[in-house]
């Protein structure tokens, strides 16, 4: 059986690996000239080393990242961003506190925030079959003061990629149930010590080839030969791969590549919305009160949400990010770099190099509850926007790859 994935990104490198141990000939195709899709890592010139196109986090109760991080060796690659104590800090007051995340879910919500009782904290967990179809975020939780402000808007932002006035408040209530069950460290987040090359992608590559898995760069997909209702070729750049009997087609990609490429008698994916986030990488090696700083810091009350300390990088992220999209590079980057010489205490000028990163279509705005198989026969659908339940994370995508995988079986 052969099982070609369209797409190296997350979804498609677990669908590849997952396929591959599972005694499966794998070939990945990928269009560009890298793996990793949205979590990749390049070399930037300006800042003289390799860094990555946004911080991504991994949280503690993110069981299916954290075990493809294990089963091909990249783990050590992921280091936990705090201890014990996740620091934050208003920028517009300059009060400072500290999200204890190596305690219990509901507990560790409850001591988010002064004045957060266990009331509070019990209703930040919610139930989501109590939740109201269109409810959001902020009509859900806003009425939490203190701790909507300082951990539900924070969490919301990121996770979700949307602002808490128009988030889903269903999909923060199963995020949140999912912390509250992840036991002891569910809320610890784990970012890349280095770069997400050598902790997801580059291990990712290399079990997919040892188990004798092929990866073609610059060979997108083209098209999808059908006869009734079963797919029996696939069109690369590099050439026809037919689909023969037990043969499949994994298409890891996002739903709005799909576009034009889905054979007639191929639902496709529901409409999404794409919504964007910017990253600022500044080359802050050197600077003074740069070395004391947490490898991660959230914030509140700026434009900057996340601040992520690697290697001499100081890098900024902004979730929600759409409006920021016509914005220059420079304003940007002037923009962040204030909000984190407020935050730490840094000299505002002179702005030290830097690299802004926009991602247009970072994630899916609304889960699609699509997949894994196809109406089509031998078509299986990885990513994280497939989710119906979760935000498209890199859980949601690792989880998917898997998941599509595992359905190999009926591919005729």
């Amino acid at each position: 059986m052969t099982v070609h994935v369209a797409g190296a990104g997350l979804a498609g490198l677990a669908a590849a690996l997952t396929a591959a141990r599972a005694g499966h000939q794998v070939v990945v195709h990928e269009a560009a000239g890298l793996a990793g899709g949205r979590c990749r890592s390049f070399f930037d010139p300006t800042l003289g080393r390799v860094i990555d196109n946004g911080t991504h986090v991994v949280l503690g109760a993110n069981r299916a990242a954290l075990g493809f991080l294990g089963a091909m060796g990249g783990g050590e690659a992921m280091v936990p961003a705090a201890s014990r104590d996740l620091p934050f800090v208003d920028l517009a007051s300059g009060a400072t506190w500290s999200v204890d995340v190596a305690g219990r879910g509901i507990s560790t919500l409850m001591k988010a925030a002064p004045g957060a009782t266990a009331l509070a904290g019990l209703a930040v967990a919610g139930i989501t079959g109590l939740m109201a179809p269109g409810l959001t975020v902020a009509a859900a939780y806003g009425h939490l003061g203190a701790l909507y402000e300082r951990l539900i808007v924070p969490l919301s932002t990121a996770v979700i990629n949307c602002p808490p006035s128009a988030a889903p408040a269903s999909l923060l209530a199963r995020v949140i149930a999912k912390l509250g069950r992840g036991g002891r460290g569910a809320l610890r987040p784990f970012v890349a010590g280095t770069n997400l090359a050598e902790a997801f992608v580059g291990p990712a590559l290399g079990a997919i080839e040892a188990l004798g898995g092929e990866v073609r760069f610059h060979d997108p997909l083209a098209a999808i030969e059908t006869a009734g209702q079963v797919a029996r070729a696939a069109i690369f750049r590099s050439g026809r791969a037919p689909l023969g009997p037990g043969d499949a087609l994994v298409l890891a990609l996002p739903p709005w590549a799909l576009a034009g490429l889905l054979p007639r008698g191929e639902k496709g994916p529901p409409s999404h919305r794409a919504r964007a986030i910017v990253c600022t990488h500044f080359a802050v090696e050197g600077v003074p009160g740069m070395r004391q700083a947490a490898r991660l810091t959230g914030c509140i009350n700026g434009t900057a949400q996340w601040f992520a300390v690697t290697d001499g990088v100081l890098s900024v992220t902004v979730s929600a990010a759409d409006r920021w999209m016509t914005h220059g590079a420079d304003d940007i980057a002037a923009r962040l770099w204030r909000d984190a010489s407020t935050a730490f205490h840094l000299p505002g000028a002179p702005l030290p190099p830097y690299r802004v990163i926009k991602e247009r279509r970072a994630t899916a705005s609304v889960p699609g509850g699509f997949g894994p198989r196809g109406e089509i026969a031998k078509l299986f659908y990885a990513g994280g926007w497939t989710s119906a339940r979760y935000p498209d994370t890199i859980e949601a995508a690792v989880s998917s790859g898997i998941r599509a995988a595992r359905c190999l079986g009926s591919a005729n």
